[in-house]
């Protein structure tokens, strides 16, 4: 007899404590997936079942784990993989689970264009699939969520410097009872006559969707992504010339808005897509002038609907 058939099998004790357990399993492993047929990448997978036998000590974790290697071994990362590797993690305990959740997060690394030139770079969005299945309500509920980094300049820090920039303009003019145009534009060449400059900040939107049953398989995380930096307007940059810079700075200028703004705008973008049944968004603002981060967010308000 082996030395391994001897020892006793701790997870066949009677236990003291008897009751069922909502949700157990792995948190945050690590395994390279393929999120596209050419792009391969290194995901966080938390994937936990339940144990209904409260008579049971614990679940089979090894059986988590080697399901998760097997499934995204050979599959592409999507929402049905997502739904196989589950069903197949829920069979795994013989019968002791009947509900559980998987949840898939990465970076999604995407060449951009700048803005006006033609140099390109790298930015990594951060996304996540998750996948939930409730025996009691016999369903599967498909959920994506990520973040998406962008500029926001104050609207009421604008004013302000316009005004300031006004009352400067005036006093330095406030002899001349017409304008000599080569006199202004030297005037307006001259940094110096920026007496006061708006504030802005990088700022971050966090979004959570529910997705329709019937969407989940032609759902994209590039095409809703795109979908948001046109919706705000001022998605951050990587590598720029002085041109990207300047319209970089113009596009700010023609997008002011507080928090409240930009959620505001992403509600309406994510209420009006048909494939979405819920949202939740949030924003944040890293503000320049106070030692403090704003928020503000908005969800579609589905009873029993999304948390943060």
């Amino acid at each position: 007899m082996s030395f391994i058939k001897k020892v006793p099998d701790i997870s066949q004790e009677n236990i003291d404590y008897k009751f069922p357990i909502d949700l157990v399993g792995l948190q945050d492993l690590r395994l390279p997936v393929r999120l596209t047929d050419k792009l391969s990448v290194l995901a966080k997978i938390t994937l936990l079942v339940s144990l209904d036998n409260k008579d049971q000590r614990g679940i089979h974790m090894s059986r988590l784990y080697l399901t998760l290697f097997e499934e995204f071994s050979k599959k592409i990362v999507n929402f049905s993989s997502l739904k196989t590797a589950l069903q197949k993690a829920i069979k795994s305990q013989k019968g002791d689970s009947s509900s559980g959740q998987i949840k898939l997060s990465a970076d999604w690394p995407v060449i951009r264009k700048a803005l006006k030139s033609s140099i390109k770079g790298w930015r990594n969005y951060p996304i996540y699939f998750q996948v939930d299945y409730s025996k009691n309500k016999s369903s599967f509920k498909y959920m994506a969520g990520g973040e998406v980094l962008y500029s926001s300049t104050c609207p009421c820090s604008t004013s302000l410097s316009a005004q300031i920039i006004k009352q400067d303009f005036e006093k330095k003019f406030s002899n001349s009872k017409t304008f000599n145009k080569k006199e202004v534009l030297s005037y307006l060449s001259d940094k110096s006559f920026l007496t006061a400059t708006p504030h802005a900040q990088k700022s971050s939107a966090f979004f959570k969707l529910q997705l329709k049953e019937s969407s989940k398989n032609r759902f994209s995380f590039l095409k809703l992504i795109d979908d948001i930096e046109k919706s705000l307007g001022t998605a951050v940059q990587t590598a720029v010339k002085r041109e990207d810079e300047a319209e970089f700075a113009k596009r700010n200028a023609q997008n002011l808005m507080f928090c409240e703004d930009a959620v505001r705008r992403l509600a309406m973008l994510f209420n009006d897509k048909k494939d979405i049944s819920d949202f939740l968004v949030r924003v944040q603002h890293y503000e320049s002038l106070h030692p403090f981060t704003v928020e503000s967010s908005i969800s579609k308000g589905v009873k029993g609907g999304l948390k943060a």
